[in-house]
């Protein structure tokens, strides 16, 4: 493999491979590169250059540790992290096995929670990942438990690997069913067949999820957990076929009126 080396102080140093970062390096370097003219504490800047780099502590001391903003980190590690987008469908994380669902088969209920992650946090990855990777009931706390996991013991390889792919399927499925996520235009005079205060995008955020999931209970709470246990894909067909058979509907009901009239 092709070493890549950055230059600090007019020094070439060798720069590591940034795939193998932790999520937790990453977004701890992330944080640092942010602040731009602000000096972040010394410990941080020099823990993370020890994380980029094959740097020793003798180096350190002479080093002014504030030219790593002349480097265009943002520029690198994107590169870095395109190269090898690979989707793995099992993660050691410690001493577990986790399984990644396949995304047809992910539930209504999760589908909802990460929808509201992605909507209310969305620079906040590991949290995503950690609700696709847990198995069975979960909770916030049991979340947040699985979440300090990844940061500390997935590479920022695999997590931006499983973001990416999920968000591309994401998209696929808003495009797919572009006709639920839409509503009329103003000069359209029928009411829409899911009310929904959707943003530019057309996308629902979760309290409309929530209302959707309601409606499919026929006001019968003791549902509730079926309809969030069901597939996405599975609700999301349904939706089409209720919003099909009311358009049908509507139209036996206008040629009826006209015959009535005729």
């Amino acid at each position: 493999m092709k070493k890549s080396f950055i230059e600090l102080d007019d020094t070439l140093y060798e720069l590591k491979p940034i795939t193998k970062l932790t999520v937790k390096e990453y977004n701890d370097f992330i944080d640092v590169a942010k602040k731009g003219e602000e000096k972040p504490e010394e410990e941080v800047m020099i823990s993370i250059l020890k994380a980029l780099t094959t740097m020793k502590d003798w180096q350190l001391e002479s080093l002014d540790l504030f030219s790593l903003f002349q480097v265009d980190w943002e520029k690198i590690m994107s590169s870095e992290l395109k190269k090898d987008i690979k989707l793995n469908r099992n993660y050691k994380l410690l001493d577990k096995k986790y399984l990644l669902v396949d995304f047809e088969r992910l539930s209504f209920g999760k589908w909802i929670d990460i929808d509201d992650i992605i909507n209310n946090y969305p620079e906040d990855m590991s949290f995503v990942l950690a609700v696709m990777l847990i198995d069975g009931d979960y909770d916030i706390t049991s979340i947040n438990k699985l979440k300090a996991i990844i940061e500390e013991n997935m590479t920022i390889q695999n997590a931006y690997s499983l973001w990416f792919a999920f968000i591309s399927w994401r998209d696929n499925i808003f495009k797919q069913f572009s006709g639920l996520f839409k509503t009329p235009s103003e000069e359209d005079e029928q009411e829409p067949d899911i009310e929904t205060d959707e943003d530019d995008e057309g996308e629902f955020h979760g309290n409309q999820w929530m209302e959707i999931a309601y409606s499919l209970t026929n006001e019968d709470i003791t549902k509730k957990e079926q309809i969030l246990g069901m597939g996405i894909i599975e609700v999301l067909n349904w939706l089409a076929h209720l919003k099909d058979k009311r358009e049908a509907e509507k139209e036996a009901e206008k040629n009826s009126n006209a015959n009535r009239i005729h």
